[in-house]
């Protein structure tokens, strides 16, 4: 994928404490191409009830047997997407690394744990949002780059914010790339509304090297994380 891509990505499905429910969701009404051919996603929000966020982890723990997981199903195939779990509740903290979900498993002890994953996935890509996001602020994702030639660099935005500003992703974050959360007047400077986002842009900075920014909609832990 096109690091654009990546660097733009946030969770299909996010489940919080209080029943907030965040989904990316293709809007039906659009379903217009974005980066690498990839229809571009919104997000959306939604409310379940107590009793459903209970029966909803009932049914990922036991149901799509996330509690008794492996932390890592592989595959011999190039290409194939992984899908990635991440549980942090009732006292459990775990990560579940699927890849390919939903092909038919190969016979053997992971058999019956992969198709109850598949329903997990598919039980979660049901829930949609009823109504639209709205971001707490907008995050800048950041990484370094070397623009192919004749390629547009603009020059850099923030006179108050540089590079080394942005704040490093946690040991075990899988890509290792800053972000920053924009204040009002930083998402001015870029000619957006804070908690909008932006087309990725390639920037010159002061220390003359080349960097690719893509800006998104914060979700409520990157507000939260950024004070």
């Amino acid at each position: 994928m096109m690091m654009e891509a990546v660097m733009s990505r946030v969770p299909a499905f996010t489940l919080y404490g209080d029943g907030r429910v965040i989904v990316a969701q293709v809007p039906a009404a659009k379903g217009e191409a974005g980066l690498n051919g990839v229809p571009q996603q919104e997000l959306r929000e939604s409310r379940l009830t107590e009793a459903q966020v209970q029966d909803l982890l009932h049914f990922a723990i036991f149901d799509g047997m996330l509690g008794v997981s492996k932390e890592e199903f592989p595959v011999l195939v190039m290409d194939i997407p992984t899908t990635v779990f991440q549980l942090h509740a009732g006292g459990i903290d775990k990560t579940v690394k699927v890849a390919g979900i939903g092909m038919d498993p190969p016979p053997g002890p992971d058999a019956a744990t992969l198709k109850a994953l598949a329903q997990l996935a598919e039980r979660l890509g049901s829930i949609t949002g009823d109504a639209a996001y709205v971001a707490p602020a907008s995050v800048a994702i950041l990484a370094e780059t070397q623009p192919a030639p004749g390629s547009p660099v603009a020059d850099w935005p923030w006179p108050d914010l540089a590079p080394a500003g942005f704040v490093a992703p946690p040991p075990n974050d899988p890509f290792g790339l800053t972000s920053h959360l924009l204040t009002d007047a930083e998402a001015t400077a870029i000619g957006i509304e804070n908690g909008g986002s932006a087309a990725p842009t390639t920037y010159r900075a002061s220390d003359g090297k080349a960097y690719v920014v893509v800006v998104r909609p914060a979700l409520p832990e990157e507000a939260a994380a950024a004070g």
